[in-house]
């Protein structure tokens, strides 16, 4: 067991006899040992090896019993008979900001109270503030903090964290003492939604990096302050934690709390078969020594497990350590590969900037080419252009890339044609053909049976007129299900078709996901890679579909945003 694991047990332990009434110094030893034993610099598993737990501050020979029994089994006997004896929902009550172990005991032995369900109850009824030691603002407390657990949501979009975090994080960067900050956890590994927040640093002044955290604006209340670790509840709703390590141990901590769980318990697999040890604290070689310098770059962590540097976004345990050992994983695509983004939206549409400025956006960007996709005229919703008004604009980029033949960038002619009930597609024949490409996307009758929707598409992609298949699944993240679309069936067309497959990088649809994208590349399929921007200020989002692609294990060759432009047009012509 990690020292971690070892540490949240004797917490909980001690949490349990507070809520059982059991006196003040018996709950602060366990609290103690906890917090000693979670700061070890070695495996707590080497002291109980070289029989030496008690030399650990705060770890007497009873607790030291009491560990032995966890690491060899995951809990204790004590641990046992309190928990058959608390019902589990005192235990749940902990979760409300500001509501300790002695109140939830109170409320459990005085009231019979043995849920948060019954706590809301009682406070609301009154029936809280005759007890010793609380009153009518206990309630007001207990309300208030049971509200903030019902507003909180499970997992958030990354959309809505990713900028969050990082605006705090530079904040943290700014701190007296400040070496390296960086967000870890899911966010690092660019997963579609966060439940929680982890930051990591190395400072000279881990106080001074406190302090700062818990005065950041995002910070509504500080759950728990420390030395090396604080934990705090945000506006947004979700916890964060910011840990700091002396400077040169910064790479395991990063690699530790960006996670995965799955890969993390890999890697320490391979460790030990080297004789290893690896927590967040560095690699140890023998119990007691110091950690192996790998100061603040992960590589060096691989290197020491001869293995190849596996990226955040693959750290999932999907066959990347496998294949870092043998030094054989894909060369994954990269935002400085991409000349260009396939679906953009302007005026002419639902978009807020002209066609020349998002071109001029795009080559500051260092594109060198763009796609102009507005919406066809059925998407009522969206300002969808007559087939007047997009043979204007298809004029109008022939024009542009006219006077600007030598810039060394082009305009494409495209659009985000709807699929219709049908399957038909919402331009006709003739003016589709007028276009460089066509992107076709579904965004009406959602609700259609699985085997009506994936006919549907499949009719549309056989009309041989389709380009790109836009955001597949039609899913928004966090608030909207995908339609019911058999999407092993709709590669098999794409593939006859010759059709490419999109990731929509909006954070708000990542549609393709990250597992179903790898799918299509292994259905040999090309990917589109696009930002669905409706405004310069949109072009940047296909970052977040840059990372998709990476977590779905994708190199630059998948990616038909890679490609210039003459190649990109064989592809859309089918001659490639």
């Amino acid at each position: 067991m990690k020292n971690s694991e070892v540490a949240a047990v004797l917490e909980q332990l001690g949490e349990l006899l507070e809520i059982t009434g059991e006196e003040v110094f018996k709950v602060r030893a366990y609290q103690r040992a906890a917090q000693a034993i979670d700061g070890l610099r070695e495996p707590v598993e080497s002291a109980v090896k070289e029989d030496r737990l008690t030399d650990i501050p705060g770890v007497g020979e009873k607790i030291a019993e009491k560990v032995k029994d966890i690491i060899e089994t995951g809990t204790c006997k004590l641990y046992d008979e309190l928990k058959a004896k608390v019902p589990a929902g005192v235990v749940e009550m902990l979760q409300i900001p500001g509501l300790g172990p002695k109140k939830a005991g109170a409320f459990y032995r005085e009231l019979g109270i043995t849920s948060i369900e019954a706590l809301e109850k009682a406070a609301a009824g009154g029936r809280i503030r005759d007890l010793p030691g609380m009153g009518k603002k206990t309630e007001e407390n207990i309300l208030e903090g049971i509200a903030r657990i019902h507003a909180r949501p499970d997992r958030l979009p990354i959309g809505d964290v990713r900028p969050y975090a990082e605006a705090m994080a530079d904040v943290l960067r700014k701190a007296p003492g400040a070496e390296k900050v960086e967000v870890a956890g899911s966010l690092r590994r660019w997963r579609e939604t966060v439940k929680d927040l982890d930051i990591v640093a190395s400072s000279s002044d881990p106080a001074a990096m406190m302090k700062t955290f818990v005065g950041l604006p995002q910070v509504k209340e500080v759950i728990a302050r420390g030395e090396t670790k604080t934990s705090v509840l945000t506006d947004l709703g979700i916890q964060a934690d910011l840990r700091v390590v002396t400077p040169g141990h910064f790479a395991s901590l990063l690699n530790h709390f960006t996670g995965s769980k799955a890969h993390n318990v890999r890697l320490r697999h391979i460790a030990n078969s080297r004789g290893l040890r690896i927590n967040e604290y560095g690699v140890f070689k023998d119990p007691g020594d110091e950690a192996v310098p790998l100061g603040d770059d992960e590589r060096a962590l691989y290197d020491l497990l001869k293995m190849e540097y596996v990226i955040p976004e693959m750290r999932e345990d999907t066959g990347e350590i496998e294949l870092a050992q043998k030094r054989k994983l894909p060369d994954p695509v990269e935002l400085r590969d991409f000349r260009c983004d396939l679906h953009c939206h302007t005026r002419s549409s639902d978009g807020a900037n002209s066609l020349e400025e998002m071109a001029e956006a795009a080559r500051a960007r260092g594109y060198t080419h763009l796609g102009i996709t507005d919406h066809s005229s059925s998407l009522i919703v969206a300002h969808g252009c007559t087939a007047e008004e997009l043979r204007e604009q298809i004029r109008a980029i022939k024009k542009w890339n006219d006077r600007n033949a030598d810039s060394g960038f082009q305009l494409l002619a495209g659009t985000e044609c709807d699929i219709l009930g049908d399957g038909t597609l919402d331009w006709p024949e003739d003016l589709l053909k007028e276009l460089d490409f066509v992107i076709a996307s579904i965004h009406t009758r959602f609700k259609m049976e699985e085997k009506a929707m994936t006919a549907r598409i499949v009719r549309a992609l056989e009309t041989g007129r389709v380009s790109i298949l836009g955001h597949p699944t039609g899913r928004l993240v966090g608030s909207r299900e995908p339609y019911a679309v058999d999407l092993p069936t709709v590669f098999e067309a794409a593939k006859r078709t010759g059709t490419c497959i999109e990731i929509d990088g909006h954070p708000e649809r990542l549609d393709l996901s990250d597992s179903h994208a790898r799918a299509a590349r292994d259905s040999g399929l090309r990917i589109a890679v696009d930002s669905d921007a409706h405004s310069v200020d949109g072009l940047p989002l296909i970052e977040y579909g840059v990372h998709t692609a990476r977590r779905a294990w994708l190199t630059a060759k998948d990616v038909i945003n890679t490609y210039p432009i003459e190649r990109l047009r064989r592809v859309f012509r089918r001659e490639e």
